[in-house]
């Protein structure tokens, strides 16, 4: 934003020098052509920067209301810390509002762990997310891992459930709200790969999108709301799809 609010007086003294320079270059004789006013660049400049102000103001607000880091950025690969900032501030109240329990979106904390030894680039306890630098340094274009701690700390699921549910309901909010961030080398597969879904994440996610896209009935947002509400029973992909979730099964690992 900095580069942006340079003063307009300068700019305009800048292309004044520009334009005086080039006033005796008169092709033909003629006037010297120009295209921009110097008080319709003196606008341009005013809203570029009205616009970066307005985008700081943004980011400042959904810092003290909704997120918050801690630790020391310089542990993270240069622009790393950018990039999962940027992922938090467009993402968390948007994933929040959609999958989330209740109307008020609760503040997470960020925490850039130095002791992190696990063999993962973050990991969520509550609302708090620990972020490994050192996952960073060997994967630096990875940064959409952090949506899946994100979706971690909306799981506030209670009842009885089955284990592989939840990692594969993380692994469906990184695929579907993934950002420029996202690692090519990470997806969803496309189709049975010989996975169970019983081993969560991507299997139990693509399985998961087959059947929202089977029955186009928004699958996955009504599974996550029982889950939230301590309501789910084997019956609700009966009551939902028309079919059990053993049927549901075979025909996804006959395609």
């Amino acid at each position: 934003m900095k580069k942006s609010l340079v003063s307009v007086a300068a700019l305009l003294a800048a292309v004044t020098l520009l334009f005086t320079g080039c006033a005796g270059n008169k092709p033909n004789g003629g006037e010297p052509e120009t295209t921009t006013s110097f008080k319709e660049l003196a606008s341009y400049y005013d809203e570029l920067a009205k616009g970066d102000i307005a985008v700081e103001i943004e980011t400042t607000e959904n810092k003290n209301k909704y997120y918050e880091f801690s630790g020391d950025p310089n542990l993270l690969p240069e622009g790393v810390f950018d990039k999962l900032e940027n992922i938090v501030r467009s993402r968390y109240t948007t994933m929040y509002n959609r999958y989330g329990k209740g109307f008020n979106c609760p503040k997470i904390t960020l925490v850039i762990d130095v002791n992190y030894t696990a063999e993962s680039a973050c990991h969520a306890s509550d609302k708090t997310i620990y972020i490994n630098p050192n996952w960073f340094v060997d994967h630096p274009d990875d940064c959409d891992a952090l949506l899946s701690a994100i979706a971690k700390t909306m799981q506030e699921y209670s009842g009885t459930y089955p284990d592989w549910i939840k990692s594969s309901i993380q692994a469906y909010l990184r695929s579907e709200f993934k950002t420029q961030y996202a690692d090519k080398n990470w997806g969803l597969p496309g189709s049975y790969t010989g996975k169970s879904y019983e081993e969560g994440g991507i299997y139990g996610a693509a399985f998961l999108k087959w059947i929202d896209a089977r029955n186009e009935q928004d699958i996955i947002y009504r599974l996550n709301k029982v889950l939230l509400d301590g309501s789910y029973k084997e019956s609700f992909w009966t009551d939902e799809t028309g079919l059990t979730f053993g049927q549901l099964w075979s025909l996804y690992t006959e395609k």
